[in-house]
């Protein structure tokens, strides 16, 4: 009782007391609009990280409106350098192409 269990994806040189180079990894996508989260292009926006495994159950049943989430099978140096949360909204663009800071 209490005691730990991993699950690791099982291959052809897999050995139990080798660290795997895989891993499952959540991925969110904040703020994404609804008509956007259909299974097949949350699948093809995961792919750029890993293999896409499955969509959250909330994102699929439009219970979570505050991000989408997708679960993917990612090596494991993907997931050490996966970059930072990015601002999406960003600096605003004007016509002339300067940008201005944001009104808060």
């Amino acid at each position: 009782m209490g005691c730990p269990m991993r699950i690791l994806k099982w291959t052809c040189d897999f050995y139990p007391d080798v660290e795997t180079p895989i891993a499952p990894v959540w991925i969110s996508f904040p703020l994404l609009p609804v008509h956007l989260r259909a299974k097949e292009f949350l699948f093809a926006l995961s792919k750029i990280v890993g293999v896409p495994l499955r969509i959250d159950e909330a994102t699929t049943d439009l219970l979570k409106r505050s991000e989408a989430g997708v679960c993917v099978e990612a090596p494991k140096p993907a997931v050490a350098l996966a970059p930072k949360p990015v601002d999406v909204q960003g600096p605003i663009i004007d016509r002339t192409g300067k940008g201005k800071d944001k009104e808060k």
